[in-house]
């Protein structure tokens, strides 16, 4: 992308609609003093949320992510602990019946 050149004194007259400009565009602006140049107006790079995607290639999932958790035999013991009350996962069903 062609980068824009300014004199200084059109950018002092026009400075927020030049910054407005790059930031539209994300065309960078080359200030010039005399015809040398002096500054550069570049856009930001606009930041990625850190909470996605922070973990790529950090992960292997190894098992099956849509089969369901428990057999149906574990899912009984949330529906009927007193059934199931020595179950493997009696202690859970007590422990999270009052969270």
């Amino acid at each position: 992308m062609k980068t824009k050149t300014i004199p200084a004194g059109a950018f002092e007259a026009r400075c927020l609609a030049i910054m407005d400009e790059v930031q539209a565009k994300r065309q960078s602006v080359v200030i010039t003093k005399r015809g040398k140049p002096v500054a550069k107006l570049v856009p930001v790079e606009k930041k990625r949320d850190d909470i996605f995607g922070f973990l790529k290639g950090k992960i292997k999932v190894t098992g099956d992510v849509v089969a369901p958790a428990f057999t149906p035999e574990e899912w009984a013991i949330f529906i009927d602990p007193a059934r199931h009350a020595r179950g493997r996962l009696a202690g859970i069903w007590r422990l999270t019946a009052f969270a």
